[in-house]
Protein backbone atom coordinates (compact mmCIF):
# COMPACT_ATOMS: atom_id res chain seq x y z
CA UNK A 1 0.00 0.00 0.00
CA UNK A 2 1.37 3.42 -1.34
CA UNK A 3 2.36 5.16 1.43
CA UNK A 4 0.76 8.66 2.71
CA UNK A 5 2.00 12.46 1.79
CA UNK A 6 2.85 11.88 5.84
CA UNK A 7 6.02 10.58 7.87
CA UNK A 8 4.98 8.33 10.49
CA UNK A 9 6.19 10.48 13.27
CA UNK A 10 4.85 13.16 12.00
CA UNK A 11 1.15 11.44 12.40
CA UNK A 12 2.27 10.80 15.69
CA UNK A 13 3.18 14.29 16.68
CA UNK A 14 -0.10 15.30 15.31
CA UNK A 15 -2.01 12.78 16.60
CA UNK A 16 -0.90 13.04 20.45
CA UNK A 17 -0.66 17.12 20.27
CA UNK A 18 -4.43 17.36 19.11
CA UNK A 19 -5.30 14.72 21.63
CA UNK A 20 -3.36 17.15 24.19
CA UNK A 21 -4.88 20.22 22.84
CA UNK A 22 -8.53 18.34 22.91
CA UNK A 23 -7.96 17.40 26.42
CA UNK A 24 -6.17 20.72 28.12
CA UNK A 25 -9.18 20.35 31.23
CA UNK A 26 -7.06 17.04 32.49
CA UNK A 27 -4.36 18.92 32.67
CA UNK A 28 -5.67 22.30 34.10
CA UNK A 29 -7.02 19.32 36.83
CA UNK A 30 -4.35 16.80 37.49
CA UNK A 31 -3.19 18.17 40.63
CA UNK A 32 -6.95 16.97 41.45
CA UNK A 33 -6.70 13.52 39.93
CA UNK A 34 -4.03 12.58 41.45
CA UNK A 35 -5.68 13.94 44.98
CA UNK A 36 -8.55 11.39 43.69
CA UNK A 37 -6.53 8.39 43.39
CA UNK A 38 -5.02 8.37 46.55
CA UNK A 39 -8.26 9.23 48.24
CA UNK A 40 -10.62 6.99 49.85
CA UNK A 41 -13.21 7.56 46.87
CA UNK A 42 -10.80 5.96 44.18
CA UNK A 43 -12.21 4.99 40.94
CA UNK A 44 -10.46 3.05 38.23
CA UNK A 45 -11.74 5.60 35.40
CA UNK A 46 -9.66 8.43 37.21
CA UNK A 47 -6.97 6.61 37.08
CA UNK A 48 -7.79 5.97 33.39
CA UNK A 49 -7.72 9.85 32.95
CA UNK A 50 -4.33 9.91 35.11
CA UNK A 51 -2.64 7.58 32.59
CA UNK A 52 -4.02 9.31 29.42
CA UNK A 53 -2.55 12.30 31.25
CA UNK A 54 0.56 11.17 31.50
CA UNK A 55 1.14 8.88 28.76
CA UNK A 56 0.36 11.73 26.08
CA UNK A 57 3.00 13.88 26.62
CA UNK A 58 5.26 10.88 26.82
CA UNK A 59 4.09 9.76 23.27
CA UNK A 60 4.56 13.06 22.08
CA UNK A 61 8.02 13.58 23.48
CA UNK A 62 9.31 10.09 22.20
CA UNK A 63 8.02 10.73 18.45
CA UNK A 64 9.75 14.00 18.64
CA UNK A 65 13.35 12.64 20.14
CA UNK A 66 13.05 9.30 17.87
CA UNK A 67 11.70 11.17 14.21
CA UNK A 68 14.78 10.36 12.73
CA UNK A 69 14.73 6.51 13.74
CA UNK A 70 13.77 4.58 10.32
CA UNK A 71 10.71 3.42 11.24
CA UNK A 72 8.87 7.01 12.19
CA UNK A 73 10.49 8.08 9.00
CA UNK A 74 8.99 6.36 6.23
CA UNK A 75 5.82 7.64 5.15
CA UNK A 76 2.60 6.47 6.59
CA UNK A 77 0.58 4.22 5.15
CA UNK A 78 -3.00 3.93 5.32
CA UNK A 79 -2.83 0.26 7.06
CA UNK A 80 -0.24 2.26 9.66
CA UNK A 81 -2.67 5.03 10.39
CA UNK A 82 -5.52 3.14 10.87
CA UNK A 83 -3.21 0.81 13.06
CA UNK A 84 -2.02 3.49 15.10
CA UNK A 85 -5.82 4.71 15.31
CA UNK A 86 -6.74 1.57 17.03
CA UNK A 87 -3.69 1.25 19.40
CA UNK A 88 -4.39 5.05 20.87
CA UNK A 89 -8.20 3.70 21.11
CA UNK A 90 -7.16 0.94 23.41
CA UNK A 91 -4.49 2.93 25.56
CA UNK A 92 -5.89 6.48 25.40
CA UNK A 93 -9.59 5.94 25.46
CA UNK A 94 -10.69 9.01 27.43
CA UNK A 95 -8.83 11.44 25.48
CA UNK A 96 -10.77 10.49 22.32
CA UNK A 97 -14.44 10.90 24.43
CA UNK A 98 -15.99 13.53 26.13
CA UNK A 99 -19.01 11.17 27.37
CA UNK A 100 -19.04 7.90 29.32
CA UNK A 101 -19.92 5.20 27.48
CA UNK A 102 -22.99 3.98 29.85
CA UNK A 103 -23.85 7.79 30.93
CA UNK A 104 -27.85 7.94 30.05
CA UNK A 105 -28.36 11.37 28.71
CA UNK A 106 -31.99 12.49 29.21
CA UNK A 107 -34.24 10.17 27.13
CA UNK A 108 -37.08 12.88 25.30
CA UNK A 109 -34.09 15.30 24.91
CA UNK A 110 -31.16 12.57 23.42
CA UNK A 111 -32.94 9.32 22.19
CA UNK A 112 -32.25 8.14 18.96
CA UNK A 113 -30.08 11.22 17.68
CA UNK A 114 -28.57 10.84 14.30
CA UNK A 115 -24.86 11.32 13.40
CA UNK A 116 -23.26 14.97 14.15
CA UNK A 117 -26.38 16.27 16.14
CA UNK A 118 -25.58 18.41 19.41
CA UNK A 119 -27.59 19.49 22.58
CA UNK A 120 -26.93 22.11 25.02
CA UNK A 121 -25.94 20.43 28.75
CA UNK A 122 -26.96 21.95 31.79
CA UNK A 123 -24.68 21.13 34.84
CA UNK A 124 -26.02 21.43 38.27
CA UNK A 125 -24.06 21.35 41.85
CA UNK A 126 -24.88 21.99 45.24
CA UNK A 127 -21.78 23.70 45.45
CA UNK A 128 -19.27 25.60 43.27
CA UNK A 129 -16.06 24.12 45.40
CA UNK A 130 -13.23 23.08 44.06
CA UNK A 131 -13.95 19.40 43.79
CA UNK A 132 -17.10 19.84 42.03
CA UNK A 133 -15.47 22.39 39.57
CA UNK A 134 -13.12 19.27 38.48
CA UNK A 135 -16.22 16.56 38.52
CA UNK A 136 -18.03 19.12 35.89
CA UNK A 137 -14.52 20.54 33.93
CA UNK A 138 -14.55 16.55 32.73
CA UNK A 139 -17.88 17.79 30.99
CA UNK A 140 -19.79 14.23 31.15
CA UNK A 141 -17.23 12.22 32.46
CA UNK A 142 -18.64 12.22 36.04
CA UNK A 143 -22.22 12.02 34.95
CA UNK A 144 -24.80 12.61 38.12
CA UNK A 145 -24.76 16.27 37.52
CA UNK A 146 -25.77 16.71 34.42
CA UNK A 147 -29.16 17.30 32.22
CA UNK A 148 -29.96 18.07 28.47
CA UNK A 149 -32.19 21.13 27.91
CA UNK A 150 -33.59 22.01 24.21
CA UNK A 151 -35.04 26.27 25.29
CA UNK A 152 -33.70 28.92 27.23
CA UNK A 153 -36.43 28.73 29.71
CA UNK A 154 -35.21 25.92 32.76
CA UNK A 155 -36.64 25.35 36.20
CA UNK A 156 -34.08 24.77 38.84
CA UNK A 157 -35.25 23.64 42.30
CA UNK A 158 -39.08 23.98 40.55
CA UNK A 159 -38.64 27.83 39.76
CA UNK A 160 -37.97 29.75 36.94
CA UNK A 161 -34.66 30.46 35.10
CA UNK A 162 -33.29 32.37 31.94
CA UNK A 163 -29.68 31.10 31.29
CA UNK A 164 -28.07 31.48 27.82
CA UNK A 165 -25.93 28.93 26.22
CA UNK A 166 -21.59 29.64 26.65
CA UNK A 167 -18.72 27.99 25.51
CA UNK A 168 -16.63 27.51 28.64
CA UNK A 169 -18.17 26.04 32.03
CA UNK A 170 -19.02 28.50 34.56
CA UNK A 171 -20.79 28.08 37.72
CA UNK A 172 -23.83 30.73 38.41
CA UNK A 173 -25.89 30.93 41.61
CA UNK A 174 -29.46 30.20 41.64
CA UNK A 175 -31.99 29.36 44.39
CA UNK A 176 -29.08 27.73 46.45
CA UNK A 177 -28.15 25.69 42.83
CA UNK A 178 -25.05 26.23 40.95
CA UNK A 179 -25.58 25.63 37.18
CA UNK A 180 -23.66 25.73 34.30
CA UNK A 181 -23.95 25.23 30.56
CA UNK A 182 -21.93 23.66 27.62
CA UNK A 183 -22.93 22.47 24.57
CA UNK A 184 -22.54 18.44 23.51
CA UNK A 185 -21.64 17.04 20.50
CA UNK A 186 -22.40 13.38 19.50
CA UNK A 187 -20.19 12.65 16.50
CA UNK A 188 -22.29 9.23 15.86
CA UNK A 189 -25.26 10.48 17.48
CA UNK A 190 -26.98 8.06 20.29
CA UNK A 191 -28.52 5.12 20.73
CA UNK A 192 -31.69 4.09 21.94
CA UNK A 193 -31.05 4.92 25.99
CA UNK A 194 -29.63 8.68 24.97
CA UNK A 195 -25.83 7.37 25.11
CA UNK A 196 -23.16 7.88 23.17
CA UNK A 197 -22.10 5.84 20.26
CA UNK A 198 -18.97 7.15 19.57
CA UNK A 199 -18.04 6.35 23.07
CA UNK A 200 -19.37 3.23 22.98
CA UNK A 201 -17.29 2.41 19.63
CA UNK A 202 -14.00 3.63 21.53
CA UNK A 203 -14.58 1.84 24.49
CA UNK A 204 -15.83 -1.17 22.48
CA UNK A 205 -12.53 -0.71 20.59
CA UNK A 206 -10.95 -0.79 24.08
CA UNK A 207 -12.34 -4.22 24.89
CA UNK A 208 -11.80 -6.28 21.93
CA UNK A 209 -8.43 -5.43 21.23
CA UNK A 210 -7.47 -6.16 25.30
CA UNK A 211 -10.17 -9.64 25.31
CA UNK A 212 -7.70 -9.98 21.50
CA UNK A 213 -4.21 -9.74 23.25
CA UNK A 214 -4.58 -11.18 26.57
CA UNK A 215 -5.96 -14.15 24.56
CA UNK A 216 -3.84 -14.63 22.11
CA UNK A 217 -0.70 -14.01 24.32
CA UNK A 218 -2.04 -16.89 26.56
CA UNK A 219 -2.74 -19.20 23.20
CA UNK A 220 0.42 -18.36 22.14
CA UNK A 221 2.18 -19.81 25.51
CA UNK A 222 0.03 -23.27 25.30
CA UNK A 223 0.23 -23.13 21.19
CA UNK A 224 4.15 -23.38 21.40
CA UNK A 225 4.73 -25.25 24.53
CA UNK A 226 2.50 -28.10 23.81
CA UNK A 227 3.83 -28.21 20.48
CA UNK A 228 7.02 -28.27 21.32
CA UNK A 229 6.74 -31.41 23.36
CA UNK A 230 4.66 -33.12 20.99
CA UNK A 231 7.40 -32.70 18.45
CA UNK A 232 10.39 -33.06 20.54
CA UNK A 233 9.25 -36.36 22.76
CA UNK A 234 7.38 -38.01 19.82
CA UNK A 235 5.63 -41.47 20.55
CA UNK A 236 3.05 -41.68 23.37
CA UNK A 237 3.14 -37.72 24.36
CA UNK A 238 2.74 -36.72 20.83
CA UNK A 239 -0.19 -39.19 20.30
CA UNK A 240 -2.26 -37.42 23.60
CA UNK A 241 -1.78 -34.13 22.17
CA UNK A 242 -2.23 -34.61 18.91
CA UNK A 243 -5.85 -36.17 19.39
CA UNK A 244 -6.75 -33.72 21.62
CA UNK A 245 -6.17 -31.20 19.71
CA UNK A 246 -7.53 -32.90 16.69
CA UNK A 247 -11.04 -33.36 18.69
CA UNK A 248 -11.17 -29.80 20.05
CA UNK A 249 -10.50 -29.01 15.80
CA UNK A 250 -13.70 -31.01 15.03
CA UNK A 251 -15.86 -29.02 17.34
CA UNK A 252 -16.84 -25.84 15.80
CA UNK A 253 -15.34 -22.92 18.08
CA UNK A 254 -18.08 -20.81 18.15
CA UNK A 255 -20.12 -23.89 19.47
CA UNK A 256 -17.65 -24.56 21.84
CA UNK A 257 -17.30 -21.50 23.66
CA UNK A 258 -21.34 -21.58 24.15
CA UNK A 259 -21.51 -24.48 25.39
CA UNK A 260 -19.01 -23.48 28.17
CA UNK A 261 -20.27 -19.87 28.36
CA UNK A 262 -23.74 -21.27 29.37
CA UNK A 263 -22.29 -23.34 32.32
CA UNK A 264 -19.82 -20.77 33.88
CA UNK A 265 -22.01 -17.77 33.13
CA UNK A 266 -21.23 -14.49 31.45
CA UNK A 267 -17.82 -12.46 32.49
CA UNK A 268 -14.63 -10.75 30.91
CA UNK A 269 -12.42 -13.79 32.52
CA UNK A 270 -14.38 -16.32 31.77
CA UNK A 271 -14.51 -15.13 28.05
CA UNK A 272 -10.86 -14.53 28.19
CA UNK A 273 -10.33 -17.94 29.69
CA UNK A 274 -12.30 -19.90 27.44
CA UNK A 275 -11.29 -18.49 24.20
CA UNK A 276 -7.16 -19.26 25.24
CA UNK A 277 -8.20 -22.38 25.86
CA UNK A 278 -9.68 -22.95 22.58
CA UNK A 279 -7.82 -21.04 20.36
CA UNK A 280 -4.30 -22.85 20.87
CA UNK A 281 -4.97 -25.85 18.41
CA UNK A 282 -3.76 -24.22 14.78
CA UNK A 283 -0.60 -23.11 16.23
CA UNK A 284 -0.07 -27.03 18.16
CA UNK A 285 -0.26 -28.24 14.52
CA UNK A 286 1.90 -25.39 12.87
CA UNK A 287 5.28 -25.04 16.19
CA UNK A 288 4.60 -29.04 16.33
CA UNK A 289 5.06 -30.16 12.58
CA UNK A 290 8.14 -27.39 12.73
CA UNK A 291 9.80 -28.78 15.69
CA UNK A 292 9.35 -32.94 13.95
CA UNK A 293 11.26 -31.51 10.67
CA UNK A 294 13.82 -29.91 13.20
CA UNK A 295 14.04 -31.93 15.24
CA UNK A 296 16.87 -34.37 13.48
CA UNK A 297 19.04 -31.46 12.39
CA UNK A 298 22.72 -31.52 13.43
CA UNK A 299 22.54 -28.59 15.55
CA UNK A 300 19.67 -29.80 17.29
CA UNK A 301 21.09 -33.29 18.09
CA UNK A 302 24.26 -31.28 18.82
CA UNK A 303 22.97 -29.40 21.30
CA UNK A 304 21.25 -31.98 23.16
CA UNK A 305 24.63 -34.14 23.73
CA UNK A 306 26.26 -31.06 24.60
CA UNK A 307 23.73 -31.17 27.71
CA UNK A 308 21.70 -28.23 26.70
CA UNK A 309 18.23 -28.15 28.38
CA UNK A 310 14.84 -28.84 25.98
CA UNK A 311 13.33 -25.47 26.96
CA UNK A 312 16.83 -23.56 26.06
CA UNK A 313 17.37 -25.18 23.04
CA UNK A 314 13.21 -24.24 22.13
CA UNK A 315 14.00 -20.31 22.70
CA UNK A 316 17.98 -20.75 21.34
CA UNK A 317 17.68 -22.59 18.23
CA UNK A 318 13.85 -23.52 17.33
CA UNK A 319 11.84 -20.45 18.15
CA UNK A 320 14.07 -18.06 15.54
CA UNK A 321 13.22 -20.33 13.03
CA UNK A 322 9.87 -20.90 13.28
CA UNK A 323 8.97 -17.23 14.17
CA UNK A 324 7.58 -16.24 10.52
CA UNK A 325 4.35 -18.36 10.63
CA UNK A 326 3.99 -18.38 14.18
CA UNK A 327 3.44 -14.85 14.04
CA UNK A 328 1.60 -15.05 10.83
CA UNK A 329 -0.91 -17.11 12.57
CA UNK A 330 -0.89 -15.34 15.82
CA UNK A 331 -2.40 -12.10 13.92
CA UNK A 332 -5.24 -14.27 12.35
CA UNK A 333 -6.04 -16.05 15.73
CA UNK A 334 -6.00 -12.18 17.24
CA UNK A 335 -8.61 -11.02 14.36
CA UNK A 336 -10.18 -14.82 15.07
CA UNK A 337 -10.55 -13.46 18.69
CA UNK A 338 -12.36 -10.19 17.78
CA UNK A 339 -14.59 -12.19 15.37
CA UNK A 340 -15.90 -14.59 18.17
CA UNK A 341 -15.69 -11.83 21.02
CA UNK A 342 -18.57 -9.61 18.78
CA UNK A 343 -20.45 -13.01 17.47
CA UNK A 344 -20.97 -13.75 21.81
CA UNK A 345 -21.82 -10.20 22.22
CA UNK A 346 -23.96 -10.42 20.05
CA UNK A 347 -25.86 -13.68 21.20
CA UNK A 348 -25.62 -12.60 24.76
CA UNK A 349 -22.64 -14.83 25.50
CA UNK A 350 -20.08 -12.02 26.05
CA UNK A 351 -18.86 -9.88 29.05
CA UNK A 352 -22.00 -9.37 30.21
CA UNK A 353 -23.31 -5.97 30.58
CA UNK A 354 -20.47 -4.00 32.76
CA UNK A 355 -18.65 -3.37 29.41
CA UNK A 356 -19.75 -1.39 26.06
CA UNK A 357 -18.78 -4.32 23.05
CA UNK A 358 -19.28 -3.98 19.53
CA UNK A 359 -21.48 -7.47 18.99
CA UNK A 360 -23.97 -6.32 21.71
CA UNK A 361 -24.34 -2.57 19.84
CA UNK A 362 -25.47 -4.72 16.67
CA UNK A 363 -27.47 -6.79 18.73
CA UNK A 364 -29.18 -3.07 20.44
CA UNK A 365 -29.35 -1.53 17.15
CA UNK A 366 -31.21 -4.40 14.67
CA UNK A 367 -34.50 -2.86 16.31
CA UNK A 368 -33.99 0.24 15.02
CA UNK A 369 -32.81 0.06 11.82
CA UNK A 370 -35.06 1.35 9.58
CA UNK A 371 -35.06 4.70 12.00
CA UNK A 372 -31.70 4.58 13.92
CA UNK A 373 -29.11 2.46 11.78
CA UNK A 374 -26.22 4.17 13.02
CA UNK A 375 -26.21 2.02 16.66
CA UNK A 376 -25.65 -1.33 13.79
CA UNK A 377 -24.15 0.35 11.01
CA UNK A 378 -21.06 2.22 12.55
CA UNK A 379 -20.68 -0.85 14.77
CA UNK A 380 -19.94 -3.20 12.18
CA UNK A 381 -17.98 -0.85 10.28
CA UNK A 382 -15.48 -0.86 12.79
CA UNK A 383 -15.12 -4.48 12.84
CA UNK A 384 -14.96 -5.01 9.11
CA UNK A 385 -12.05 -1.99 9.37
CA UNK A 386 -9.98 -3.80 12.32
CA UNK A 387 -10.35 -7.47 11.10
CA UNK A 388 -8.66 -6.14 7.37
CA UNK A 389 -6.33 -4.20 9.41
CA UNK A 390 -5.08 -6.66 10.73
CA UNK A 391 -5.24 -9.42 8.42
CA UNK A 392 -3.78 -7.16 5.81
CA UNK A 393 -1.18 -7.02 8.47
CA UNK A 394 -0.31 -10.91 9.04
CA UNK A 395 -0.14 -10.69 5.11
CA UNK A 396 2.35 -7.93 4.92
CA UNK A 397 4.33 -9.75 7.87
CA UNK A 398 3.96 -13.31 5.85
CA UNK A 399 5.38 -11.09 2.44
CA UNK A 400 8.46 -10.03 4.48
CA UNK A 401 9.14 -13.78 5.93
CA UNK A 402 9.09 -15.00 1.96
CA UNK A 403 12.30 -12.01 1.20
CA UNK A 404 13.89 -12.82 4.58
Amino acid sequence: MTGLFLQTGTFVVFLSSALILVNIDLYMNLHHIIISIFSDSFRWNVFDYFFTAIALPLMLVTSLVLRKVELLSQKISLLKMTMLLLFSFLVFAPAFVSSDPDFHYELKAARLLPPLSSKTLLIISDSDNTNSKFRTSLITRDYNYFEIYTGEKIEISGKPAKISSQNGVKFTRFENKYFAVKKAFFLLGTDNFGRDVFSRIVYGTRLSLFIASLVTLFSSFFGIVFGYLAGIFSGFTDRVFDKFADALLCVPLLFLVIFIAAFTGNSLFTIILILSLTGWMSLFKIVRGEVISLKNKNFIITSQMLGIGKLKILKDEILPLIAAPVIVNLVFLFSNVIITESALSYLGFGSGVDYPSWGAMINQGQLYLSNAWWISGFSCLIIFITVITINNAAKKINDLSFKL
